[in-house]
């Protein structure tokens, strides 16, 4: 709990630090230019659906992971209470803070994709039924809707993007012209259906116009805004308001109406328009759009795609009219009201019909006091941190028969048991009344947890069943109940017991204090005990190999981590004539001690069984100590064969 409050007051910090530096950026505008390529968007509003579409991805190369519906379906139920809950709230939150806290709460959803595995570090502490099991057609119906209704919004906005641009005429001035006119006449493009013009494709095609002023003041409010590359300026005989279209940097356009426009109107326009721009309005958008593909059942979501729209509308409304007077207000609100329009698809407009436009000419014309909202984020998003993982979807319960047992491949048998108590003590246990417990766990009642992770619990109980092929694996707490299938490649399976485990009901089948039938025999160690007083008190552990195991004459597999590597263990630095040996297990006879000069070709060879009390007299130089020997082991008649090395480099 504490990592997931630290965490919390982390990312609400940033959130609302972020929106204050942003908010104070767009006010500077008034007085000097933003940073070129600088955007004032609180996130970059395409994390969460870039995020789960690369899962999509790893999931369509790796088919036997399951891992994207529980994945989108928690996502969905977070994104589903937060745009519930933000619906209810917003007119109350419109009323009192400003029109771009409104706008950049409808963003924070994208941080999901930073906690979707923090699951693993907190339980759910809130279980929300469901009323029916959850079956794979399900997954079936809702993918096919999700890819159905991004076609649906793809096309349509390609659509509507077509009928725009078809007649629309490109607005430049003499010099784009010439260099236009320069583009077509040339052989090499003469066979192309599209040319460059400022860093852009355009079909070879389109008309130009000439409006030196219009442009002029185009491109001085983009300058001011900090836009990386010069977005086009276009006219269209279809549309009835201006608009922006498109994603990309490549593919903005700013598209005006057949109509005359003051130049002041033309700055309320540009402003207006490029406001959207610097805000990413447009990928905002997208990302509902996203949400609403996600969750192309839910009504809500539907709604909010509705109200974001406003939302990003009134932002950029105040960002036009910030420190502006009354009049400039009033000429602005007869803009909006004689540039009425719709528009479709991924596009910002300046003015839209019904409702929407009366709410915000009254934002206009009287636009009262508003806080900043900088805190509204971070308390908004650290609500929404810590609200993450406490909630989980769980099917109908049924039994572990059902669920589990009855998918166990028949044949297996209870082989392992271990419980952990506490986060680092592990105890196997090994006797076990295998009936009384098996028929005891198929009785459990559990509902499916529609989770990616549980934390691990202070108490755990682990149980296997194998056979020859597989092995089942239980993991039991007092909550808790996660399954790892053989066969099954989803990995684990996380349940919900209906009642808290009944510790004493299970233990009753369990022996903890039965010892070890079959122990594993623990390899030989040496310590070596020096004659200097500084190294008396704490021994030296020689560097070990183990060359080979055998048990009742039966030479064991080769188990390369029993190798040491590098250089040995050994001392440096201290006058020492003799070192005691100190073996863990009893030295069979035959072994021998090699000494062999470090700076030098000198060596020879002791017999291990002729020391006088293991104690080694040590060389009159520096040198290096291999001793081979066999030892025995109580457990199963093991005989070890071991070399321990060491250096003593003499002062």
């Amino acid at each position: 709990m504490t990592m997931k409050l630290i965490l919390s007051l982390i990312f609400a910090v940033a959130a609302a630090w972020g929106f204050s530096a942003r908010q104070q950026e767009e006010q500077d505008l008034f007085w000097k230019p933003l940073k070129k390529g600088r955007k004032t968007v609180l996130l970059f509003p395409l994390l969460l659906p870039c995020f789960l579409l690369l899962l999509l991805c790893f999931q369509l190369f790796l088919p036997s992971a399951d891992f994207l519906s529980p994945i989108a379906l928690i996502l969905l139920g977070y994104l589903s209470l937060y745009f519930a809950l933000l619906l209810l709230l917003l007119p109350l939150l419109r009323r009192f803070f400003s029109a771009k806290a409104c706008a950049s709460l409808w963003l924070l959803p994208n941080l999901l994709y930073l906690l979707f595995n923090l699951d693993s570090m907190f339980a759910p502490r809130i279980i929300l039924p469901l009323p029916f099991a959850f079956r794979p057609w399900m997954v079936v119906v809702w993918l096919g809707g999700f890819v159905l209704m991004l076609l649906w919004q793809t096309v349509t906005h390609l659509r509507f993007r077509r009928r725009v641009l078809k007649d629309a005429v490109l607005v430049t001035d003499e010099k784009g012209l010439r260099l236009w006119q320069e583009a077509q006449e040339k052989p090499a493009n003469r066979q192309k259906k599209f040319l460059s013009f400022s860093g852009h494709l355009l079909p070879r095609n389109t008309p130009v116009m000439v409006e030196e002023e219009t442009l002029r003041l185009w491109r001085e409010c983009q300058t001011r805004s900090g836009c990386r590359r010069e977005i086009l300026l276009l006219r269209s005989p279809v549309l009835a308001t201006p608009l922006t279209l498109g994603l990309f940097d490549r593919t903005l356009r700013l598209v005006l109406p057949q109509r005359e426009y003051t130049l002041e109107e033309l700055e309320l326009i540009f402003c207006h328009e490029v406001g959207h721009i610097r805000n990413e309005d447009i990928k905002t958008k997208a990302f509902l759009f996203f949400s609403l593909a996600l969750g192309w059942f839910n009504p809500l979501i539907w709604l909010a795609c509705c109200k974001v729209a406003q939302d990003l509308e009134l932002s950029c409304d105040e960002g036009v009219l910030y420190r502006q007077d009354d009049k400039t207000r009033r000429k602005y609100a007869a803009l909006l009201l004689h540039t009425a329009g719709s528009s479709l698809g991924l596009t910002s407009c300046l003015s839209a019909n019904g409702r929407t436009l009366r709410y915000r000419l009254r934002r206009v014309l009287h636009p009262g006091k508003k806080l900043s909202g900088a805190l509204l984020l971070g308390l908004s998003t650290f609500f929404m941190m810590m609200s993450y993982g406490s909630i989980a979807l769980a099917q109908p319960a049924r039994t572990a028969d059902e669920l589990i047992f009855q998918n166990i491949p028949s044949g297996s048998q209870l082989t392992a048991i271990s419980q952990k108590d506490g986060f680092s003590s592990y105890q196997s246990i090994y006797a076990w009344e295998e009936e009384g417990l098996t028929d005891y766990l198929k009785g459990l009642s559990v509902e499916p947890l529609l989770t990616t992770a549980l934390p691990e619990e202070d108490w755990e109980i682990y149980i296997t069943f194998s056979d020859d092929q597989s092995a089942t694996r239980l993991t039991l707490s007092r909550d808790f109940l996660t399954a790892y299938l053989p066969y099954d490649n989803k990995g684990a399976i996380y349940y919900k017991l209906t009642e808290p485990l009944d510790k004493e009901t299970l233990f009753s089948f369990l022996d903890p204090s039965a010892p070890d039938p079959d122990p594993d025999p623990t390899p030989p160690t040496l310590d070596l005990f020096f004659d200097h007083p500084e190294l008396r008190q704490t021994p030296l552990s020689a560097s070990r190999t183990i060359l080979s195991e055998s048990r009742n004459g039966i030479l064991q597999e080769e188990r390369p981590y029993w190798r040491w590597e590098g250089d040995p263990s050994g001392i440096k630095g201290f006058p020492t004539e003799e070192v005691r040996l100190g073996f863990s297990l009893p030295c069979l006879p035959g072994g021998t001690i090699l000494v062999q000069q470090l700076d030098g070709g000198r060596e020879y060879s002791l017999p291990l069984d002729g020391l006088v009390g293991n104690a080694l007299p040590l060389a009159p130089y520096s040198a290096r100590y291999t001793i081979t020997a066999s030892f025995s082991h109580p457990v199963q008649n093991t005989v070890y064969e071991a070399q321990f090395c060491f250096d003593v480099r003499l002062p």
